[in-house]
């Protein structure tokens, strides 16, 4: 008797594994691939900040271990400000309002960066808090927006680990950035950076021409 080996039977398109993956998904939807890029970005060119703030305090501002303290006191009240006022914010369209909060971060990382004393700086981390405490509020409710329900789970696991990615390698490149430009000149650039961000989202987070979710954009 003859042994018949059937053919080994390939998966629907867009019922494998790969195609319901997070990265499939975004690599079907070009404008959350490009939102979860300015996310990153953003969160990259935050790191130095926070590499050379103390080097700034302890420094040119002539503070110690308790000004510093205080100027990060500063920023998460306002972060908490910003927080608690973000459903004040839901008229604007998220695109535009995360568009401005990058914009507005970039502006109080420069004030921070030429402040002469210690009180301009701490006011700089209050309203750059108050400005940087909704952004990822705002980003994770504009990826809702833009994907199916069934969608979202895999996009938001990935999104988890960008962003903590992110985070670490913006230290990692604020220390060299830093010991170059100084702890003045490394805020400066990372602002600067930050702000160049702002003419990209614009273009990038341009909202679709037709409603609903956007999958094959």
């Amino acid at each position: 008797a003859a042994v018949a080996v059937p053919k080994k039977v390939a998966a629907p398109t867009g019922e494998s594994g790969a195609a319901s993956s997070g990265w499939a998904i975004m690599r079907r939807a070009p404008v959350v691939l490009r939102l979860a890029l300015v996310v990153f970005l953003f969160d990259l060119f935050y790191g130095p900040v926070e590499v050379a703030l103390p080097l700034l305090v302890t420094g040119e501002l002539r503070g110690d271990g308790g000004a510093y303290g205080a100027l990060w006191t500063c920023f998460g009240v306002g972060a908490l400000v910003g927080a608690l006022l973000t459903n004040q914010f839901r008229r604007i369209r998220p695109q535009l309002l995360l568009v401005a909060i990058i914009g507005g971060w970039a502006g109080c990382a420069a004030v921070v960066a030429v402040s002469p004393n210690l009180w301009v700086a701490g006011a700089g981390l209050a309203l750059g808090g108050a400005i940087y405490g909704p952004f990822l509020a705002v980003a994770y409710t504009l990826l809702q927006s833009l994907l199916r329900t069934e969608d979202q789970q895999p996009v938001f696991t990935l999104w988890g680990a960008m962003v903590t990615v992110a985070m670490p390698l913006g230290l990692a490149v604020g220390g060299p950035l830093v010991a170059t430009a100084g702890a003045r000149g490394g805020i400066l650039v990372s602002a600067l950076i930050t702000a160049l961000l702002v003419p990209m989202a614009l273009r990038w987070l341009r909202p679709a021409p037709t409603p609903g979710p956007i999958l094959d954009s």
